[in-house]
């Protein structure tokens, strides 16, 4: 399981019938079938796998076959530097299959599950995010975060909607959030005037509810702590929500930063 720093959740789940196999496969690429899980390999990796799996079980073997609680012990034979990305590197995708399971594809894995497994694993999931924020949530102070350029826009729009005098529903938020993330899963556009939703509707859910509570309730913001030691707000929506309602100090959820790359304003 590995050095476990915190543990963000744990229940023991439902065993099925199905799924009980190790194999191997070759399809539009090599499958990896072992119990629930299948993982994908290009065949350039198999003769890798093959290769590293051979040397590791005779070192194993060789050494006694030796097993040490969750401590690693290094087996050689690699690791073996697989092909670019692979087949599916940026996908994740949830499906209900024709036969009633339900199939969780992350990059080049696979889970297979059933319906009450399945929910158990939707509801694990939720709690774990909570309980990730929740951990290292910390208090700062809102003027000292660095933000996305994109929230200044945000800003303007939400100026220009309270001076219109309409009103969005605070209640909307969730809705409108899941519309624009669909979208973006789909490759396909945001127009402004469901951006101008967005951004209306969780301005005037933080407005009546307060920040990470009612419908976002435990949703602290998510900042980068970068290496010069300032934090930037990934969260573009909140920040102008944030700063319009002028809150000074808020509690986020801080880890280190990843790469400019996960910056890009979301």
């Amino acid at each position: 399981m590995g050095e476990i720093k915190h543990m963000l959740g744990r229940r023991n789940i439902c065993p099925h019938e199905n799924y009980k196999h190790f194999c191997l496969e070759a399809a539009e690429n090599i499958h990896f079938h072992w119990r629930d899980t299948r993982l994908q390999l290009l065949p350039e990796d198999f003769d890798g796998l093959h290769d590293c799996i051979v040397k590791a079980h005779k070192q194993w073997v060789d050494d006694g076959k030796p097993i040490q609680d969750d401590k690693n012990i290094p087996l050689g034979g690699g690791p073996v530097e697989c092909a670019e990305i692979g087949f599916n590197h940026g996908l994740l995708t949830m499906e209900e299959q024709v036969d009633g399971s339900i199939h969780i594809h992350w990059r080049d894995t696979r889970i297979h599950v059933d319906h009450i497994q399945f929910t158990s694993f939707a509801m694990m999931t939720r709690e774990a995010q909570l309980a990730f924020l929740d951990i290292h949530k910390e208090l700062v102070v809102f003027d000292t975060l660095e933000h996305p350029a994109i929230s200044d826009i945000y800003m303007e729009w939400i100026k220009e909607y309270i001076d219109s005098g309409n009103k969005v529903n605070p209640d909307s938020c969730i809705e409108l959030c899941m519309k624009k993330n669909k979208l973006i899963a789909e490759d396909k556009p945001v127009n402004d005037e469901l951006e101008k939703q967005v951004v209306f509707s969780i301005y005037e859910s933080i407005k009546k509810y307060g920040y990470a509570i009612g419908p976002f309730y435990g949703e602290y913001a998510i900042c980068w702590e970068l290496e010069d030691g300032k934090k930037y707000m990934a969260a573009a929506h909140r920040w102008a929500a944030l700063k319009t309602l002028g809150y000074k100090n808020i509690l986020v959820c801080t880890v280190p930063e990843i790469g400019s790359k996960l910056r890009n304003g979301s």
